[in-house]
Formats: structure tokens, C-alpha cells, sequence
């Protein structure tokens, strides 16, 4: 990846629009296309994967310590492997940039998808019973639940129940 490339591709993410990008840029829009065609990885056109098939890739993470570094490595310890760690941080938040980025792919919880709808990625379906995450809705237990949070609450049970069918297994995989 070149300096070009990211330019283009920065370009394209802020103007949300390759023909837009192409005129600020002052270049044909083939020539943007093509770029940014380079940057995506053959795994952009599949919808599901296993751990095993994306063992080589690349990985953008978290440091040791945080929930995606340890989903990680706990999908890689299953199949006997360590993973290729391209890239790690201390801010989750900053993965989907890093993968939209073109330098490598990650976990992402498929929760974010619909907060990161400006970001382009190819969200992929990881096929595999392991990959699971708990969440707990935490209150007083003193504490009084107003109408509101009362509402909330069932809101949020009845999403993520409905989200725990068998038909759903597994969690989102980034690709950029």
C-alpha cells in the first residue's frame, strides 16, 4: 500500500462517493476505482468463513487483555495456530478504521455494524460456535426502574434473546 492509495482511499471515505472523491482529487474516476479495487482482499466477496480460512490473514487487534484480543486467540488456540497479528492497540474503537485502512482484517461485533455504516468494510459471517460474547445489563439492585428503563430492559433482553437462536451462531469477521 502507497501513500497514493490511502490518499485516494481517505478521499473516498470522507466524500462517502468514488465519482465525488475523483473531482476533489482532480483525477479521472477509473483511476480511483481501480486503487481502491487493490486495497480489498479476496475474502470482500465471500459471506461466511471458518477460523481455519482466514489463519493467515493478517489480523488488526487489541492488546493482550481486552475481549477481541482474547476471542482471538482463544478461535486460533482451537485450530492449533497462533494468529498474524499485522497490527494492535489499545482502543477497540479504532479497529474498523485500521481494517478500512487495508492493513489487515478483525473482530468486530456484529452489534456495530449498522454504527458503522460510513466505514467501507465487507462484514463477514465467522462460522463458528466458539466465537461468542456475553453482555450483561448491570443496575443497583437498590435502585428504582423508572417506566422508562423498565422498558429499556425488556427491549434489550427480547434483542439479544432473539439474537441467540441456534440459527444464529457465531459473530462478524471485518475485511477491508
Amino acid at each position: 500500500m502507497d501513500l497514493l492509495s490511502l490518499r485516494y482511499f481517505r478521499e473516498v471515505a470522507r466524500r462517502e462517493h468514488v465519482s465525488r472523491a475523483a473531482g476533489e482529487l482532480r483525477v479521472a474516476q477509473p483511476s480511483v476505482s481501480r486503487t481502491i479495487a487493490r486495497l480489498e482482499v479476496p475474502l470482500a466477496v465471500r459471506e461466511r468463513v471458518t477460523v481455519a480460512e482466514i489463519a493467515d490473514e493478517p489480523f488488526i487487534t487489541t492488546r493482550p487483555g481486552n475481549w477481541q484480543r482474547a476471542l482471538l486467540e482463544r478461535l486460533f488456540t482451537g485450530i492449533g495456530r497462533r494468529p498474524v497479528i499485522s497490527c494492535e492497540g489499545d482502543e477497540p474503537g479504532a479497529t474498523h478504521f485500521l481494517i478500512a485502512a487495508g492493513l489487515g482484517i478483525g473482530l468486530i461485533p456484529a452489534l456495530a455494524r449498522p454504527e458503522l455504516p460510513h466505514v467501507p468494510l465487507a462484514w463477514l459471517h465467522l462460522d463458528t460456535p466458539d466465537c461468542v460474547r456475553t453482555l450483561d445489563l448491570v443496575r443497583r439492585e437498590d435502585s428504582h426502574l423508572t417506566t422508562a428503563a423498565r422498558r429499556f430492559r425488556a427491549m434489550a433482553v427480547a434483542h439479544f434473546a432473539a439474537r441467540e437462536r441456534p440459527d444464529r451462531p457465531g459473530a462478524e469477521t471485518g475485511a477491508g
